[in-house]
């Protein structure tokens, strides 16, 4: 199951793809994409594969207990999309700190 757009409440743009897990029973793997700038050579708009695989031991992208969920595919791809946000949230929060601290580094005096 594909569905575009799914806008996320800042706004970003989303393709989220539902899909049979061939490794778990009675699980669906859900697949974020992100759209990017341009269009593919058939016109339609461009994403890009923001899943990640959070296991170190399988590889498979996240994946969902469709009897745990209830069946509800719009609530996982909603937590999806809320996970992805925080990851991506928490990358930006953490880069700042490191920028800040080469910035503290360079100015210091040197003085102890």
């Amino acid at each position: 199951m594909d569905k575009f757009p799914v806008i996320s409440k800042n706004g970003s743009r989303y393709k989220v793809r539902i899909k049979e897990c061939i490794i778990l029973q009675d699980h669906v793997e859900v697949l974020l994409y992100k759209e990017v700038k341009g269009k593919t050579l058939l016109g339609k708009e461009k994403t890009k594969l923001v899943s990640v695989n959070r296991d170190e031991e399988f590889n498979f992208y996240p994946s969902y207990n469709e009897v745990e969920w209830d069946f509800n595919y719009v609530e996982m791809a909603k937590a999806e999309i809320s996970d992805y946000e925080k990851r991506v949230s928490n990358a930006y929060s953490e880069d700042a700190k490191h920028i800040k601290g080469i910035k503290e580094f360079e100015e210091w005096d040197g003085k102890i």
